[in-house]
Parts: C-alpha cells; sequence; structure tokens
C-alpha cells in the first residue's frame, strides 16, 4: 500500500482484549494462507460507523469463535474495497494487471456502497484470479435522498393531521409547509457555499440534464455556451412554486459538492414543492443541520442525525424507465449493501479460510438492528470511534448470545461448505455425519454431492471427470475425449487418428481402414493471422470428418505424398502453395520457387498467377499477349502510356549520347575546368548505381523501401522490359537475351551516326586523325560507362537458381531451364561469343595505359591522347593507371555473381570495395580532392549497404532497410553537393580568378626577389601565388595557372628556360590564353631557333612535361611566345626607384618602397649592391623586422649607391656568395670596423659554405683596400655567430621568415663584442689553418 493511503487509514490493530468468555486464546489462534503467503486475516473497514461495527462484529467472532489472527485497517469510502482486496498499491492503479498483484494483505470488508456502478464489471475482469468476491447483502440496505427531521413533521401533524413526510404535503398549491420547518430567510448565508463553487462546478452538465428533463429555462442559465443551474443570491437553487418570494421557500441543505442535486430539483419542480437548496459550506453540513431541524439530504443508515429521527419524504415508487432516461420524478430506490471477500478464498489459492468466508456469506442484520446497533454506538462515552465500534459490537453479540441469533452464522466443524466432504478423524472421507470429525476438500476426480443432508466426496464415474479440487460436481467428457476409469481428474484426448463423437465416452474410434492406418491424422481448421487459414493436427477429434492425411503431405492420386518446400499441406488433404511459390494444377508436388519479383505468384491452389499471367509458363514467368508486367507482380494491358515510357527512355538515350559527343568535343584535353569535377561525380553515381544493380541479383531478400530503389535502377542493368519494350514487340528470352546484349553496340553505332553528322555540318573529313580521336574518345566513354551493366548482363546464362523440387532455372529469364539445351544453349553461345566484348575491351585498356601512352606521350602524339583520354583525363598526371585498376575490380564485381554461395558473394565484394577504399584513400588518383573524398564516402556508404543486406540473409530486420535508405540518401546528398560545388568552382575561376598574379621563376636565380615582389603586390591590395606559400600538391601546378590565375609574371632568370616546372606553367598560360609578363634579367637571352630546337631534343624533359599533357610542339610555340609578350627589365642593381617603377606597371598604382637608407642610419643593412638575390633578400629582412619594432627602435636600413658607415651601433651582414669580392660591399665592412659596430652576420642561401682563405685571396687582390685587414676582418666575420634567412627556400613560408626575423631582432637588441674585439681576437689566433665554416653555424 503506498505511504498516502496510509494517511487515509487508521493502522490495522490486532486487539488484545476478549469479548465472549469462551474465546479461544491468542496462543492458539492460526494465521489465513493466501497466494502463498501466511498472514493474519485482514479486516478492511469503511470509516463510518456501521461499516466498523459489522468489520467489529465479524473480527470478534472470526478471532474468538473460529480462532484466527485478525487485522483491521480504514479506508476513506466503497471504492477502495476493490481495490484493496484486489491487492492493488493505489486506488488508482494506472496498469491492473501489473499492480494488482499478491500478497493480498486485506481478505473481506462489509457495507459497499458501489451497488450498479459502471466501473466494476470491466474492473474485476481485469483483475481476473485476484478480483474480489461478492458475497452479497449484508441483511440491510441503505437509503439516499430527501429527508425530515422529527420536530417539523411532528409539529405538522400536530396542527394539520398531516406529518411531512409524503411529497403531497408539500403541494404549494393546497398546503404551506413554510409554517412548521426552516425557510430560506432564517439560514445564515455565511454558512453555505456558492453555486460556482460547488454544484455548477462539480456537475458541469447538471443544468443542461435538468433542463431537458424539465424544459423550465428560468431554472438554468447559459454560461460559456452550457446551461447550468440559476441560483439565487449564487447560493440557493429555487423551486418554481416559491420564485415569487424566495424568502419564504422552505430550506433544504445538503453537503459536499451538492449531493443528491440531480434529483431533488426535479422532485421539487415535478411536485410543486416549494423548496430551495444550498450546499453546506466546508464542515458546515452537520453542524447547520442539526441547528436547523428541518429539511436536508441525508442516507441511512448513518449516526449523524439519528437522535432527531429523520424520515424519508416518500414519493411516488422508483420508475427504473425514467431514471434510465434522466427524469427523477420518482423515489430513489434502495442501494443493497454488499459484503465481499478476496478472490480465491474459495479455492487452492488459499488455504484454513473456509470457516471465516462461511461466517462473512451467513451475517445478516436487519435495518432496525443496524439502528439500534447506531443507537446504542452514540451513547457510549468513548473517542476512538474504532474502539467504541468494538464495545458496541461486544456489547450486542453478549446481549443477544442466548437468542442463539448470530450462532447460526458461526459454522460448525461437519457443515461443509462447497466442493467439502465429512472425514473421520483419520482424514478418509466417509458418508455418514456420525462417523464424521470434520470437513475436507474434496480432491480432484471427486465432487462434494449431497447425501441425507449432509455433502460427501465422491468418485466420478467412468466417461466423467472433476480436475479441481473442491467442486459439487462431475463433468462429462466432451466429444473428443474419453476417461476410462472412475474418479479421473481429467479425460484425455483422443489420440491422433481417432475420434470420440459423444459425450461421456469412455473409449475413441480410429481413422481409416485397411493396412496403412498410421497415415493417418485428425487435424483442423484454425485461422490465423487476419483472414488466411491454416490446418494443424489436432487431438481430441470430435468426429470423422477430421480424419485426413498428416501434415506434411496432401492427397494426390488417392495416396499422400510429401509436400516440398513451398508449399503448405496442414493436414487437410489438400496442398496449398505459399505466397511465391508456383506448381501446375497437372503436377502440384513440383514445386518452383518464383525468384525475382515473387509477388507474380500469390500462392494457393496449384496453377494459381497473380493476375494476367500465364499460368502455363514457368513461375508465372510471362505475361499473356498485350499485357506488360508491373512492379505489383501483375500485369496489365498495353497502352499509350507504355508506349511513351519507351519512346521518351530510347529519346533520351539518344540525346544523352549526343549531348555526351559534344561535351567531350568541347573538354579540353591537358587542362579541364572544374566542370571535370561535375562530369566526374555524374560517372561516380552511375558507377554506384551499377554496382547496386549487381548486389540486386546476390539472394538476399531485400524489402521496401530499398527494394523499390533496387527495381529502378535495373534500368540501368539495361532490363529492357522496364521500358515496357513487351508492349511494342512481344519478345521470347532468346531474344530478349540478344536485345540486351546489342545495346552498347547500338550505342555506338548511334555515336557513329552523330560523327557523320557532324562532320557533314562542319565540313571535315570523316575519318582525320582529330575526328577518329573524337569518335574514339565518346565510344571509349560509352563503354565505360557501360562496362558493368553489359558484363553483368552477359553473363545471365550462367547464373541459375535451384527450385525445391531440384530444377534449375535462369536467375534473370525465369522461365529459361538451365539444362544446356534449346533455348540455354543459344543463349550460352550468344553470351560467351558477346563477353569478349568487354574482356577485349579491358584488355585494350590495359595495353593502351601501360603500353601505349607512356610512347605516343614522348613522341608528342596528340591525336593518340585525344581519343585515349576518357582513360586518364579524370586522374592526376602518374595516376592514370587507376583507369585500368578500376575496370579490373568492376570486372570482379560482376563476376562475384558467379559464385554459388552468398556468404562468398558478400565477402568478395567487401574485400574489393576495402581494397578500393584504401587504395583510394593513400594514392588520392582523382583530379580534384573533392573527387577522392567523395568516391571514399561512395565506397564507405556502398561497404555499409552490403553488411546490411549481409544481414537480411539470417534475418530480416525492416530496421536494416532503413539504413539502407539512409545511406543511399546520404550518397545521393554527397554526389549533389560535389556537383554543386563543381559548377560553383567553374563559375568562380571563370568569372572571378583566386590570385591576381602567378609568379613562375627560378628559386635559385630569382627565389628572393620573387617573394620580394610578392610582398610588394600584396601590399598593394593583390593577390599573389608563389609556390613556397600557396603550392599543396605538385599535380595541381598547372591548374592553378590555367584556372586560378589573372596574369603570369615570368621572372626571365638565364636558366628559366631550361626548367621542367618553369616550362609547364609558362606552356601552360600559352594553351589556355592566360596574360603573362616578362620580367626579364639583364642575361636573360630570348631563346632563337638553335635553343628551341635543341630543347625540343630533351627526352627526359620532354617525359616530364608530358605528365602533365604538355608536348614537344606545345614547348616550342611557348617559347617562340615569349617573344612576343610585354616584357619589364630588371635593372643589375635594385634601388628603390627601380622596385617602385616595377611594382606601380604592374599594379598600376604609386608603390610607397621602403627599407632603403637615404641618410646616416644606426642600424644599416649591408649586401652586395650588384647581387639582385641578396638585395632582394635584405629587403624581405627588413619588412619582416617591422612588426618586431616598437615606437622607440631604430628601423635598420638598406644602404645604397656610394653611401657610407657612420655613427652605427650595429650592422647587419648579408652574407652570399661573392659578396666579400664587392668592392662596395668591402668599404662598408671595414667602416664597420673602424666604426667599431656590433655585426649580426645573417646567412640568405641554402646550402652556403663559408670561404677558405685561398678564395678570399683570390676575391680580394682586385679590390684598391689594405688587403691584410680586410682578410682579418672578414674571418672574424665568421668568427661570429650567423643567423639563417632563406626567403628563396621552398620549405621557408612568410610565417617561417618572420619566425627568423625574430632572432635577428633578439640579435640586434643584444650588444656583444664589436667588429674590432672580433678582429683583435683574430690577429691573436695563431692557428693558421682556421676553418671559418667551424663557426659559421646558427644558432637556434
Amino acid at each position: 500500500m503506498t505511504p498516502w493511503l496510509y494517511l487515509l487509514v487508521l493502522p490495522w490493530v490486532i486487539f488484545g482484549q476478549h469479548c465472549l468468555p469462551d474465546a479461544i486464546p491468542e496462543a492458539d489462534r492460526m494465521n489465513i494462507t493466501l497466494d502463498g503467503y501466511s498472514m493474519p486475516l485482514g479486516i478492511w473497514q469503511l470509516s463510518w460507523d456501521t461499516s466498523l461495527i459489522m468489520g467489529k462484529i465479524f473480527g470478534i467472532l472470526v478471532s474468538e469463535m473460529l480462532g484466527y489472527h485478525i487485522r483491521y485497517g480504514t479506508g476513506s469510502g466503497s471504492f477502495s474495497i476493490v481495490w484493496t482486496l484486489g491487492g492493488c498499491p493505489s486506488t488508482t492503479p494506472s496498469d491492473i494487471q501489473a499492480e494488482c498483484r499478491p500478497p493480498r494483505r486485506w481478505h473481506f470488508s462489509f457495507e459497499s456502497w458501489q451497488q450498479g456502478r459502471t466501473y466494476l464489471p470491466p474492473t474485476l475482469l481485469a483483475m481476473g484470479q485476484y478480483a474480489p468476491i461478492n458475497l452479497g447483502s449484508g441483511g440491510y440496505t441503505g437509503f439516499q435522498g430527501l429527508f425530515v427531521m422529527s420536530p417539523p413533521s411532528v409539529a405538522s401533524q400536530a396542527a394539520t393531521g398531516l406529518p411531512l413526510t409524503y411529497f403531497s404535503h408539500f403541494n404549494a398549491s393546497w398546503f404551506r409547509p413554510q409554517r412548521f420547518a426552516m425557510i430560506v430567510g432564517e439560514v445564515n448565508m455565511s454558512r453555505l457555499s456558492r453555486c460556482s463553487e460547488s454544484v455548477n462546478s462539480a456537475y458541469p452538465l447538471l443544468g443542461q440534464e435538468y433542463y431537458d428533463a424539465t424544459g423550465d429555462k428560468d431554472g438554468v442559465e447559459l454560461q460559456d455556451g452550457r446551461n447550468i443551474l440559476k441560483c439565487w443570491e449564487e447560493k440557493w437553487w429555487v423551486a418554481p412554486s416559491c420564485r415569487g418570494n424566495i424568502s419564504d421557500c422552505l430550506a433544504v441543505v445538503t453537503g459536499g459538492s451538492g449531493w443528491g442535486m440531480y434529483e431533488l430539483p426535479q422532485q421539487a419542480f415535478f411536485h410543486n414543492m416549494p423548496l430551495a437548496f444550498a450546499t453546506a459550506a466546508a464542515k458546515q453540513y452537520v453542524p447547520l443541520n442539526r441547528d436547523l431541524q428541518s429539511l436536508l439530504y441525508w442516507w441511512t443508515p448513518d449516526a449523524s442525525f439519528i437522535d432527531f429521527d429523520p424520515e424519508r419524504v416518500l414519493f411516488p415508487t422508483h420508475d427504473a424507465q425514467e431514471f434510465r432516461r434522466g427524469i427523477y420524478r420518482s423515489m430513489p430506490s434502495d442501494v443493497v449493501l454488499t459484503n465481499w471477500a478476496a478472490g480465491g478464498l474459495d479455492s487452492e489459492m488459499a488455504q484454513d479460510a473456509e470457516g471465516p468466508l462461511a461466517l462473512a456469506s451467513n451475517m445478516q442484520l436487519f435495518n432496525s438492528d443496524m439502528v439500534g446497533l447506531l443507537k446504542e454506538n452514540q451513547k457510549l462515552d468513548i473517542a476512538d470511534g474504532e474502539m467504541r465500534a468494538w464495545e458496541t459490537a461486544c456489547n450486542w453479540l453478549k446481549t443477544n448470545r442466548n437468542r442463539n441469533f448470530w450462532h447460526q452464522w458461526v459454522p460448525r466443524e461437519t457443515d461443509c461448505a462447497r466442493g467439502q466432504g465429512l472425514v473421520d478423524a483419520l482424514g478418509a472421507f466417509v458418508t455418514n455425519v456420525s462417523q464424521a470429525l470434520k470437513c475436507a476438500t474434496c480432491p480432484s476426480g471427486y465432487a462434494a454431492l449431497q447425501h441425507n443432508g449432509q455433502r460427501i466426496c465422491s468418485p466420478c464415474p467412468a466417461g466423467f471427470f472433476q480436475n479441481f479440487p473442491g467442486e459439487s460436481s462431475c463433468l462429462p467428457c466432451e466429444p473428443g475425449s474419453i476417461a476410462m476409469e472412475e474418479g479421473s481428474r481429467e479425460c484425455q484426448p483422443c489420440r491422433l487418428g481417432e475420434f470420440a463423437n459423444g459425450s461421456a465416452m469412455t473409449s475413441c474410434y480410429r481413422c481409416g481402414q485397411g493396412d496403412h492406418r498410421d497415415r493417418w491424422t485428425t487435424s483442423q481448421l484454425v485461422v490465423s493471422q487476419g483472414d488466411l487459414e491454416k490446418w494443424i493436427q489436432v487431438q481430441g477429434a470430435t468426429s470423422q470428418d477430421f480424419c485426413a492425411c498428416e501434415a506434411g503431405s496432401f492427397l494426390f492420386q488417392s495416396s499422400c505424398m510429401t509436400c516440398m518446400e513451398g508449399s503448405s499441406c496442414p493436414g487437410s488433404n489438400s496442398l496449398e502453395l505459399l505466397p511465391g511459390y508456383f506448381s501446375t494444377a497437372e503436377e502440384p508436388g513440383e514445386v518452383f520457387q518464383c525468384f525475382g519479383n515473387s509477388k507474380r505468384c500469390p500462392g494457393g491452389l496449384p496453377g494459381t498467377c497473380a493476375f494476367q499471367r500465364d499460368p502455363t509458363s514457368v513461375t508465372c514467368s510471362k505475361c499473356i499477349d498485350g499485357t506488360h508486367a508491373e512492379a505489383n507482380g501483375t500485369c496489365v494491358s498495353c497502352s499509350g502510356r507504355h508506349v511513351a515510357i519507351f519512346l521518351t527512355v530510347t529519346s533520351m538515350a539518344m540525346l544523352s549520347l549526343l549531348g555526351l559527343y559534344l561535351i567531350l568535343l568541347k573538354m579540353k584535353l591537358r587542362h579541364p575546368t572544374s566542370l571535370l569535377i561535375v562530369s566526374i561525380s555524374l560517372s561516380q553515381m552511375i558507377f554506384i548505381a551499377q554496382k547496386l544493380t549487381v548486389l540486386f541479383r546476390f539472394k538476399i531478400e531485400w524489402e521496401e523501401p530499398f527494394l523499390n530503389v533496387l527495381r529502378v535502377l535495373e534500368l540501368l542493368a539495361f532490363d529492357l522490359k522496364i521500358i515496357s519494350i513487351d508492349c511494342i514487340s512481344p519478345l521470347n528470352s532468346t531474344i530478349e537475351f540478344s536485345a540486351r546484349v546489342m545495346v552498347v553496340p547500338m550505342f555506338c553505332i548511334v555515336v557513329f551516326l552523330v560523327h557523320i553528322l557532324h562532320a557533314c555540318l562542319h565540313r571535315t573529313h570523316f575519318f582525320s586523325k582529330i575526328q577518329l580521336a573524337q569518335l574514339t574518345s565518346t565510344v571509349g566513354t560509352v563503354f565505360s560507362i557501360c562496362f558493368i551493366p553489359v558484363f553483368s548482363s552477359l553473363l545471365a546464362p550462367f547464373q541459375c537458381q535451384e527450385h525445391p523440387n531440384r530444377k534449375f532455372t535462369l536467375q534473370d529469364y525465369h522461365g529459361v531451364f538451365c539444362n544446356f539445351t534449346e533455348e540455354h544453349l543459344q543463349m550460352c553461345i550468344i553470351g560467351a561469343v558477346a563477353c569478349l566484348l568487354p574482356i577485349g575491351f579491358l584488355a585494350l585498356c590495359t595495353w593502351v595505359v601501360l603500353v601505349e601512352v607512356p610512347r605516343r606521350q614522348s613522341r608528342s602524339d596528340l591525336s593518340f591522347l585525344r581519343a585515349w583520354s576518357f582513360l586518364f583525363i579524370r586522374f592526376r598526371p602518374g595516376t592514370q593507371v587507376f583507369s585500368v585498376l578500376f575496370l579490373v575490380r568492376n570486372a570482379l564485381v560482376v563476376l562475384c555473381q558467379l559464385l554459388s554461395n552468398e556468404s562468398a558473394k558478400v565477402v568478395l565484394l567487401n574485400l574489393m570495395l576495402y581494397i578500393s577504399l584504401i587504395l583510394t584513400a593513400y594514392k588520392k588518383p582523382w583530379r580534384f580532392m573533392v573527387c577522392n573524398w567523395l568516391d571514399i564516402l561512395l565506397l564507405t556508404g556502398l561497404m555499409a549497404i552490403v553488411d546490411m543486406g549481409a544481414v537480411t540473409m539470417r534475418d530480416r530486420p525492416q530496421t536494416a532497410m532503413i539504413i539502407c535508405i539512409c545511406f543511399l540518401s546520404c550518397m545521393m546528398a554527397a554526389i549533389l553537393a560535389a556537383v554543386v560545388f563543381g559548377a560553383w568552382k567553374y563559375a568562380r575561376q571563370k568569372y572571378r580568378k583566386r590570385f591576381n598574379f602567378f609568379i613562375t621563376h627560378q628559386k635559385s636565380a630569382a627565389g628572393c626577389f620573387a617573394r620580394l615582389l610578392k610582398m610588394e603586390l600584396v601590399a598593394a591590395g593583390k593577390t599573389v601565388f608563389i609556390d613556397s606559400d600557396d603550392l599543396v600538391d605538385v599535380s595541381c601546378l598547372c591548374r592553378y595557372v590555367s584556372q586560378d590565375t589573372q596574369k603570369l609574371l615570368i621572372l626571365a632568370t638565364p636558366e628559366i628556360v631550361k626548367r621542367r616546372f618553369c616550362l609547364a606553367e609558362m606552356a601552360t598560360a600559352q594553351l589556355c590564353e592566360v596574360p603573362s609578363i616578362v620580367l626579364t634579367w639583364p642575361k636573360f637571352q630570348v631563346p632563337d631557333e638553335n635553343f628551341i630546337k635543341n630543347l625540343s631534343q630533351e627526352v627526359e624533359i620532354l617525359n616530364e612535361l608530358a605528365k602533365f599533357g604538355i608536348f614537344r610542339a606545345d614547348i616550342e610555340g611557348t617559347l617562340w611566345w615569349l617573344q612576343i609578350l610585354e616584357s619589364i627589365k630588371i635593372p643589375t642593381e635594385l634601388t628603390r626607384e627601380e622596385l617602385g617603377r616595377i611594382v606601380g606597371k604592374l599594379t598600376n598604382t604609386v608603390p610607397k618602397i621602403s627599407g632603403f637608407a637615404s641618410g646616416e642610419t644606426e642600424l644599416p643593412v649591408l649586401a652586395d649592391p650588384e647581387n639582385l638575390e641578396a638585395v632582394s633578400a635584405a629587403l624581405i629582412l627588413l619588412k619582416c623586422l617591422q612588426p618586431q619594432l616598437s615606437l622607440d627602435d631604430v628601423m635598420p636600413k638598406l644602404l645604397c649607391d656610394d653611401m657610407k658607415v657612420t655613427r652605427a651601433r650595429t650592422a647587419v651582414l648579408i652574407i652570399t656568395k661573392g659578396c666579400f669580392g664587392s668592392p662596395r660591399f668591402a668599404h662598408w665592412l671595414l667602416q664597420v670596423h673602424s666604426q667599431q659596430c656590433s655585426i649580426v652576420p645573417v646567412i640568405t642561401e641554402e646550402n652556403h659554405d663559408s670561404p677558405s682563405k685561398e678564395e678570399l685571396h683570390i676575391a680580394i687582390a682586385p679590390l684598391q683596400i689594405d688587403a691584410v685587414l680586410y682578410l682579418h676582418v672578414v674571418q672574424a666575420v665568421f668568427r661570429e655567430l650567423s643567423v639563417r634567412f632563406v626567403p628563396a627556400s621552398f620549405s621557408n613560408s612568410q610565417q617561417d621568415l618572420e619566425l627568423h626575423a625574430k632572432k635577428v631582432h633578439s640579435r640586434l637588441t643584444f650588444q656583444g663584442m664589436n667588429l674590432a674585439q672580433l678582429v683583435s681576437l683574430e690577429v691573436k689566433d695563431d692557428d693558421d689553418d682556421y676553418d671559418a665554416s667551424s663557426v659559421a653555424t646558427e644558432k637556434t
């Protein structure tokens, strides 16, 4: 019991005192056992006096006379009885069957007012075996209605001779009862509840029901769209007979939320009674009515007003028919007050409960007895209601002890209850009461029968049974069962093959005659899964009609034949085919499985096919002539719609081939645009769809909705029936197979006709190199796209499926037997010959990619490469072999269908997909990275679908199909995203280039200048590409030039035309017509004819460039193209003005060039002014230093022209090859020595080596300086630690350079030894083998 319910009841109490003198002692009392639990007998009381008194009377008798331990519990209302005795934890269980369970602690309850309540029958039914038992009436009845107390009734009778106990004595037309009872004006209104808070709130339909019964529209009012009772002063509802003077109406006070207000207003209306009704406020019902001592709504039995002797006001006799119609003109009926017991107390669920159950059933009190008990109960001066009720019950039992009144309630030892019989001292059943000591429950196989006024246990005769103990009669065995001996607890059903066609039989009859009776059984028709009829074997057959062949066999030609797989022989002598199976009427036992669309075989009787299917064809595989197969398995008559489908699909195929030809005609072979992303994405979608068609042929039980997707994709497998070809011309299996084989050759013929038409329109020769290349490329593309479906369709004659009858038919052509004769033999020959087509295509592609392409690239055979571009244009340079690998993979995907084991097919397919996934992820072969990621995602999704399909081979969960649809949707979404991305990227590259400038340069000769130029152009608001910052994949280098660049800047150093990547960038710009500008170095020479001829013979360079689609003719054209380009000359010495001129010409602006010194500076930067790279590196260093300097720092400046080092603090030395041989650099360095400046050597070249003494002597010789001093100065420079700052390095990005610049800045702020001090150390050093390189290391 839930805690809140305990708050509503008094805790149970085991009373220690005795009432009767001969009470059984406490120590000798026992428990009852119910549901396997031993416990005291629980008495559930209700909170009013009558129920408490009845409970205490029962409790005293059952404990003191019958010897049971007891306990009490008290609830608040009759509704709690059923729930509590049923074992429910609360009075509002959410799940009766789950919550109302053992143990049941409460077993008896008295005085339930729930007679006729509609909730009782379904509640008891839901409780099942735990439903409480209604023991019937306790003798007295209840009544509730209009009462009048004794004072006004007595006064009326004394004055007029008419008591106020009859309804006619209230009729206002001839009698005035207001003289004797309280009227409205005499009632304190504050002690009343408002109508809106009581009756109209609690009973929202009451007003409408009153109006419907009486038609009294003045008694109701409309509120919120419904009629409610109309109350005077919001307190009183007034009857029509006294509405003229309301204060003079007789006052009737009810309680609660308006008890009795359904009946009382109608009775006052129909009988012209001057009454007004009000509801007492909270806790005012009893005190107010005791003060008024007038009319009131009340019920009996009850002690609240018993001292005023209230009498009910009598109305016409109860009319049940009117009450059912909602008309309450007549007297309410009396309420039968019932007693209840826990369910199972009369069965094997309980032990030692017979006596209490008999006692509770026998207890009967009259209304007068109960009134007397209530009056005696009120006289007791005991505050506790429980103890007062016990005292009242005890007094009554003592008073009536000698009247033998209640003794007849208490069962005797030999008064056997229903289902019991007499037993002697040894427990043996006897038939004479003189031999009996007590009663015992009759066991199973016996019945308790009346014998000489007593119950005895008698065994059931043969043919009869009783399977429950404690029953009063034996039951005859029903037809189909027998009892061969007396005392049977149950009847034995007739065995299979036997029947009993009568009741109370002692033996069964056998089915069949002759020598084969053992093959007979008995079966019965049952209904299972809707309207599907099914026969099952049954024991206990009731007639010969049940006799049939045993299940698993059927009656055919007077013999029982075994059923095959796919058929159902339920034991009814007949054979029925399961859905998806077929057999002919002539040979019903030869069962075929309807592979593919199993709906064409609905099952049922042999020879049954779906609508308009040909039943003479194998497995209903053919439609009758003039019809076309539908997805639901039926065939429908051909119509214009089917012809339109055929023409539409055929036209779309032709238009697709025409579009493919034109697209390939316009596509750039060597520098394809981002539209190729769209093309690759769509081709990947087609290939995935084709792989799904292969997967559809696996013996996997695909389900909806994924099955519909696979059926639609069958069009890509050249299933001509989908486009209604049988409505154009009926085809047998051989012709249909031949037509599928010819689909690709027909496509090639269409392409050839398009090619001829295009050549005629453009007046070109049909078979020129260019035209043949275009034709070959288109045909090759068609073969690549159709490789999987054409190869798969050619294998159809070699894929067979086994039927339950051990016969084989083709997987795709269900009406053809696999027997290598007739149609099958013809199809095998056609397929074997036609297989040479895809195998030859694969072999040819392998030879072209592995042998011919490298050879033709070296020969710059552009026509050949264009012809076979469909193989490698989709792939990055150097990964063309993947075109062959993917073709081999596709061939293996198709060939795995030939494996006989489905698990092996799935494993092999998964293995190939895993290998493809690994190779794609590792090599990234596709030309565009987005296509690599798309391929990885599609392969992953396909593997997931394969795995989900493998799940359905064992069981067929709908969840697996939903997952397949989700993966397929994700795959399609990814393809759509890739297509949109490709189109967007193409539009962006065409109308908005990513880079304003692309700088092509030779790293060793112009790397620093390229970096400086980029920094100046970026400062001018331009976007610039240089490889060290922006190049991620070298294979994409030409694509950056062709698609992402507005203008190409060629830094024409002397050796640039010999660098293969530079040539590739320039050739790409020339081929793609990218505007270009040449920045010519002083020693650069424009290539002449001899140079071009010699360069064109460099095999190594040509082979490298051929990977980018650039050939000898392109290189020659590019070198001639350089001569006509706009050029800007680069000066020998780079100055502020020259650099500003170059940048300004490129940007059409006036740039601000910083970094050059214009006078004295504390931090001079020394660089060889004749070395363009050294000056560029110095300027780059200064630009990288700018963010590191604070406002108070001095900005280093680059010395130029004939400036001198004066007032310098620290000098930055840009160390480059040959810098110490520069006159101006030498003079500046000696000035730094004389100024006693600190130095920061910065090495700006990769792989820089310190010069030896011999090299320094050679470099210093031409200079007009103090050679000895200068030599010591140079050696002192290399004694100081240097910083590496290499702008030309490919591995150094802008961020790397800024990091190195921080090191230079830290050296500038640190004052170490000046150059003069370093020279002094050098002079003192006597080591002539000084190795400058040992001290020229970088401090990191």
